[in-house]
């Protein structure tokens, strides 16, 4: 097997026309046939004589006296095939791509199977053109390519033999076909786009356009400066002048079902605010009672204000104008306050007196609470102090311990410490504010 190749006609005057400096010439993809030529006829070519696939552009290298293209054919969605003929495409400037260079194995050639039997299937022609002027000279790289074992140990190989191996330009695989390509931009995946400058993107359908963004996952939208984020169909933040400027938040996570169906699970901010979506499990395996989440529980101490740049769920928690108030109906986009979506939450004072184990443990199951089914499965916000505790001459800090629900009624638990040197009070009655929504 061997093959031959020549410049064609319209080759050397598309080289001409690049040598005198005046014109970009671009190399812009490939072509694979069956059909074979006598020799002679091959200059004059162009077209392929048989043509049956475009083949990719793999890589290219500017080497002594001109470039050097890796030209693959892979396995066809056709016809499988035998090749004899690949064609180098290329134009000049705005121009209709021609013919620039002919290649031919007459003899064996090399047999394309199909994609169903050989899905994995590709060969290589390494070609170089003679093209003394690659100042303007531009290379389109085929994208959506697979990273041979071969051709990531010759990057790694060019990378070691490089003084600066700081990437300056970008990087695609599965990046979006026709959209814009941030400077030092990442696209790795199906579909993706990194249209921010130095901006990552990474997955499916995911979109990094704001400076220095990651959007990472399942259809997620990075718009905005120097934000993270990771998920699946979050909402977008918008807020903030343009993509070169900080938005809202700093990282947003996503639960979102598709384009239309937009949700966050949690977001920080740039203040250090954090909004959680749902509840926060501590100490648990999601199969226990213990360590029930605290957001239900305990969620008065973490109620956030409301905020226009969040989506909530029904059943979420806020506070507004020094009120708390329960969600009724998802809030999938962002909104200002809208009273007809919430409930607002009614409070009960109740003064408990509990009494803690060895370990500082205080069990709540005052009447008040496990016997009032207005107050099942209620939220309960704990008060500290040395006017809520006797006795009185030293300081507390309660914190949550852990809280359910079972048939003897709402359980709470506490773990009372000494504020001076945070140990466990030990075998101690404690009285506790408690506030209960209802």
């Amino acid at each position: 097997m061997a093959w031959i190749g020549v410049l064609t006609d319209e080759g050397v005057d598309m080289i001409a026309q690049l040598a005198g400096g005046l014109h970009t010439m671009t190399i812009t993809g490939a072509v694979v046939g069956s059909g074979t030529w006598d020799e002679e006829d091959m200059r004059g070519a162009t077209a392929l004589n048989t043509q049956e696939d475009t083949a990719a552009v793999a890589s290219s290298e500017v080497v002594t006296g001109g470039v050097k293209l890796k030209i693959r054919v892979s396995a066809t969605s056709g016809t499988a095939y035998t090749a004899h003929e690949i064609g180098i495409m290329a134009k000049i400037d705005n121009g209709t791509a021609k013919l620039l260079s002919l290649h031919q194995d007459s003899d064996t050639g090399i047999d394309v199977p199909t994609a169903t039997d050989s899905p994995e299937f590709f060969f290589d022609l390494v070609a170089t053109l003679g093209i003394s002027n690659t100042d303007n000279l531009a290379v389109s790289i085929t994208q959506g390519l697979y990273v041979t074992q071969e051709d990531f140990e010759d990057e790694l190989d060019l990378k070691a033999n490089k003084e600066d191996t700081v990437l300056s330009t970008t990087l695609s695989r599965g990046r979006k076909a026709g959209s814009s390509i941030g400077t030092g931009s990442l696209a790795f995946g199906n579909d993706v786009v990194a249209s921010g400058d130095y901006a990552v993107a990474e997955g499916v359908d995911a979109e990094a356009s704001g400076y220095a963004s990651q959007a990472h996952g399942c259809g997620t939208k990075a718009s905005r400066k120097s934000v993270h984020v990771v998920g699946a169909y979050n909402v977008e933040d918008t807020n903030g002048a343009d993509e070169n400027q900080n938005g809202t938040f700093v990282e947003i996570v996503g639960n979102g079902q598709s384009n239309n169906s937009r949700s966050n699970a949690r977001a920080v901010d740039f203040n250090g605010n954090e909004y959680l979506r749902r509840d926060v499990h501590v100490n648990s395996d999601k199969s226990s009672k213990d360590g029930i989440g605290i957001g239900r529980f305990f969620g008065l101490l973490a109620i956030s204000p409301y905020s226009s740049n969040m989506s909530y769920y029904a059943g979420a928690l806020v506070s507004h104008e020094g009120k708390a108030y329960k969600c009724i109906t998802d809030i999938p986009f962002f909104e200002q306050w809208n009273s007809s979506h919430w409930h607002e939450c009614g409070f009960r004072d109740v003064s408990l007196t509990v009494y803690t184990d060895s370990d500082g443990i205080a069990e709540c199951d005052d009447p008040r609470i496990t016997g009032n089914n207005n107050y099942s499965g209620s939220i309960i916000l704990y008060a500290y102090g040395t006017n809520w505790f006797s006795p009185a001459s030293e300081h507390y800090i309660v914190l949550p311990y852990k809280g359910y629900s079972d048939d003897d009624g709402f359980k709470a638990y506490f773990k009372v410490l000494r504020a001076t040197d945070l140990s466990a009070v030990q075998n101690t009655t404690v009285r506790l504010r408690v506030y209960c929504i209802f």
